[in-house]
C-alpha cells in the first residue's frame, strides 16, 4: 500500500472512531482485519476504502450491543 492509500486509511479510521466512540487501537484492528477479508476477492479496488469502513462501523456497533 503506498504512503497516500494508507494515509486515507487512516483517514477512515480516525472517522469510524470517532462515530462509534472506540478506541482508535480496537478500529484499528477490525478495520484491517476487514481490509484483508475484502482485499482477497477484490478485483477493482476502488471502493475498498469506502466498503472497509462501512464494514467495520457495522461490526463495532453490532459488538456495543
Amino acid at each position: 500500500m503506498n504512503p497516500i492509500e494508507r494515509a486515507k486509511h487512516l483517514v477512515a479510521i480516525q472517522r469510524v472512531a470517532d462515530e462509534t466512540g472506540c478506541d482508535v487501537a480496537f478500529v484499528l484492528n477490525t478495520y484491517e482485519n476487514e481490509l484483508e477479508r475484502l482485499e482477497g476477492g477484490a478485483s477493482v479496488r476502488d471502493y475498498l476504502l469506502v466498503l472497509t469502513a462501512r464494514y467495520t462501523m457495522e461490526i463495532l456497533r453490532k459488538s456495543q450491543r
